[in-house]
């Protein structure tokens, strides 16, 4: 019996997601392609998934799996360094099946939908926003490959020579209408996938989502799936997640996922309570802004297994940070801080360099506020005005800008302010990382957390690949340094 679906995480290296902190990198299922699985194995549709990150296949094993299961629909989901992976396996796809539909989502598709489709010939439709129903409804349609797409809210095709695109998708207002994701289709969750190994405190771990939906208004930040209302998840369901994921696949470590977890406070503290009612065996990390937590919270947090807690800090410079649109204060950052490592919690900085408008002095205010705060991680990424966010759209009037999709991951300088030079601001980054690390504070942190052979051995190739990528003999950070004196 043919297969109704077939959904693709394409193969994208460690190497090309990471670059030089690759051995440090991790990997965790697709959210996105569970939930619109299971949606429609709900529906009766036979469906599989496809992560081709974990199960590798090269061109021929390919080939000979899409003639076994011959799919009426595949669906793929990519990030924008990835869009060009999913494009080939899209083309294989075509090759073996050409009566099959190839469908495109995901985080690119939804910010770039015209120049996907022109650039990338073997995706027959994008999807644009959530994937859900928009997908449910191309596989009820009785010839996919020759629907009447404009009745499908959501989508964008190849019309003769032009770009069609139908209505746009409304949000799915509720989500406890989704089923429990579909993560028996992927390989063993064990064995198969980890976060970062820098990111995580006990394995296995998983990343989930509680919410969607971001009212934020960063500008090198996109709203184009979720949108800016945000959405939620009932306690009820959360929990019958979790018990699926604790008792049926032996998880013991959430990263929770949200862009706005701590947004609505009773919640948190409700999900924390019944956390320790019910003596779950789990410990979890969030995102959170630095706007959004109260000591109470904090201490609670801490309580029910909060072991970190993620801050978007950016910048050290208050002029960047209202560039950014971030609606924050460094004296909120310095309050918050401190008011976390009060509770006890373990903390994690993203920090951005080469922003437009940056000078030296502002990316000096900036690795010093990093070295000042009390966090115990740092995440520092350089400049990248991706599709679809409000920096894109003016971002040659603040530096130059390679617009290579396969090269955009936050660490290769695509974009480069003006001031400074690409090879300048990846030398600062690497020297930063020196710098923050190579503390004995840090280092002891470290050696705090590992609890485990596995953690340990864990640890140990994360702390290799730190090393073997930061080690290397610079200057630029010292005389950028001076100069900004």
């Amino acid at each position: 019996m043919p297969l109704d679906l077939l959904l693709i995480d394409p193969p994208l290296s460690m190497t090309k997601r990471y670059g030089h902190f690759a051995l440090c990198g991790g990997k965790s299922f697709q959210n996105g392609l569970a939930y619109i699985a299971a949606v429609a194995r709900r529906e009766g549709f036979e469906v599989k998934i496809l992560d081709m990150e974990v199960t590798v296949l090269d061109d021929a094993s390919l080939k000979e799996y899409l003639q076994t299961n011959k799919p009426r629909v595949v669906g793929l989901t990519a990030p924008t360094i990835a869009i060009s992976d999913a494009a080939r396996v899209a083309g294989t796809v075509k090759e073996i099946l050409p009566d099959t539909l190839t469908v495109i989502g995901g985080p690119h598709m939804s910010c770039a939908p015209e120049a996907t489709i022109r650039r990338y010939t073997a995706f027959d439709v994008g999807v644009v926003g959530e994937g859900e129903i928009t997908m449910l409804e191309l596989l009820k349609l009785p010839n996919p490959l020759n629907g009447n797409y404009m009745e499908i809210n959501g989508l964008v095709w190849r019309n003769s020579n032009d770009i069609s695109f139908s209505k746009p998708r409304e949000l799915i207002k509720d989500l406890n209408w989704l089923p429990l994701p579909a993560i028996d289709l992927f390989p063993e969750l064990k064995s198969s996938y980890i976060p970062p190994y820098f990111s995580v405190k006990r394995t296995p771990a998983v990343t989930v989502m509680t919410t969607r939906g971001c009212p934020g208004k960063c500008t090198f930040c996109t709203n184009a799936i979720h949108g800016r209302v945000i959405r939620q998840y009932s306690l009820d369901y959360l929990f019958e997640l979790t018990y699926m994921l604790t008792e049926k696949h032996g998880i013991k470590e959430f990263q929770i996922n949200d862009d706005t977890f701590t947004v609505n406070k009773k919640r948190v503290m409700a999900f924390c309570r019944r956390l320790i009612d019910e003596k779950i065996d789990l410990t979890w990390s969030c995102l959170a802004r630095v706007n959004g937590v109260t000591l109470e919270m904090l201490e609670l947090m801490k309580k029910a297994g909060c072991w970190q807690i993620c801050y978007g800090v950016e910048s050290g410079d208050q002029s960047m940070l209202n560039s950014l649109q971030k609606g924050t204060t460094l004296e909120q950052i310095r309050k918050t801080t401190a008011m976390t490592k009060k509770a006890g919690i373990s903390m994690k900085g993203y920090f951005i360099i080469g922003l437009p408008g940056e000078t030296r002095e502002s990316l000096k205010k900036t690795i010093d506020f990093a070295l000042e705060l009390p966090i115990d991680d740092m995440a520092l990424t350089i400049f990248t005005p991706y599709p679809g966010t409000p920096a894109y759209q003016t971002i040659n009037k603040y530096g130059t800008f390679e617009e290579d999709w396969d090269a955009m991951t936050t660490l290769n300088a695509s974009f480069v302010a003006n001031g400074f030079t690409r090879d300048e601001l990846i030398k600062i980054n690497q020297a930063t990382y020196r710098k923050f690390y190579f503390r004995p504070r840090i280092v002891l942190s470290y050696l705090k957390r590992m609890s485990g052979l596995r953690f340990f051995l864990i640890m140990a190739k994360g702390m290799y690949g730190l090393l073997s990528t930061l080690f290397i003999k610079r200057k630029y950070f010292e005389t950028t340094n001076q100069s900004a004196q």
